[in-house]
């Protein structure tokens, strides 16, 4: 999240969400007072991160994309392992990225009709629901508050609050995936991420559902968290109802572009 200026053609809209919206009109603005030439045609310039009102993450997309060299069939940045992207690093203040084929606008101010797609709003105060496993602390989980560390990143959350019992023994490392949620030595729960390993030796407390994963990868560090358990026919149907509703979004974006 931060502040860009670009020489290619841009084309912009404020998101769904107000934090993501923010910034995306924050890009708009800077693109408005770009003298075009200094850069290159088809470069974005980092200016620098600003801060959002909602929200930790958001996305921002470029026709014809960014381009640097593809890893693994990718031109992501995978920051743990130092590859992609940008020499496998963070953006810094200053820095270019050239756009890849910039896409012919075929007038000056781009004309569009309106979105219908159905508003989601969000409890900020919504606990994030999860299937308990058969660990006999699962159901510790939803009785306690907790809080989002500062200690985690893409992998994964951290929480804090009241330890749970440290599980003695040896632990078969057994399968885990987004949404996994284990138990380490400290009695701190992790809730994986995105960039989740696909195997875990921790004790496996129970698995955050699918619908409510996109709304815990916007948790700030410090942020209060609730959780409650459903079981797993209920977490299916949440699942069916997203996906009806990402239908709805594709269905939207196609026909706009017809």
């Amino acid at each position: 999240m931060g502040w860009f200026t670009s020489i290619a053609p841009v084309l912009l809209e404020r998101g769904a969400a107000e934090g993501p919206g923010e910034v995306l009109k924050a890009v708009k603005e800077q693109v408005r007072g770009v003298p075009r030439q200094g850069i290159g045609y088809g470069v974005l310039r980092y200016l620098g991160p600003e801060p959002i009102r909602d929200g930790l993450r958001t996305w921002v997309a470029f026709g014809g994309g960014i381009d640097v060299p593809m890893v693994l069939g990718s031109r992501s940045t995978d920051l743990r392992g130092g590859f992609g992207g940008l020499q496998g690093r963070a953006l810094r203040r200053g820095d270019e990225l050239p756009l890849a084929n910039p896409p012919a606008l075929d007038c000056i101010t781009p004309r569009m009709t309106r979105w219908w797609v159905d508003p989601v709003e969000h409890d900020p105060d919504a606990p994030i629901r999860f299937v308990p496993s058969t660990h006999a602390l699962a159901m510790r989980l939803e009785g306690n508050h907790w809080r989002i560390s500062a200690h985690g990143n893409r992998q994964g959350l951290r929480l804090e609050g009241p330890a749970l019992p440290a599980t003695g023994g040896d632990v078969i490392s057994a399968a885990v995936a987004p949404g996994t949620l284990q138990l380490p030595p400290d009695g701190q729960p992790i809730v994986l991420l995105a960039d989740a390993q696909t195997v875990g030796g921790y004790p496996r407390l129970g698995h955050v559902v699918a619908a409510d994963l996109p709304r815990l990868a916007q948790f700030r560090p410090g942020a209060g968290l609730r959780l409650q358990a459903i079981d797993a026919p209920d977490a299916a149907a949440l699942l069916r109802a997203r996906r009806v509703l990402y239908a709805r979004l594709h269905h939207a974006v196609a026909d706009r572009r017809a």
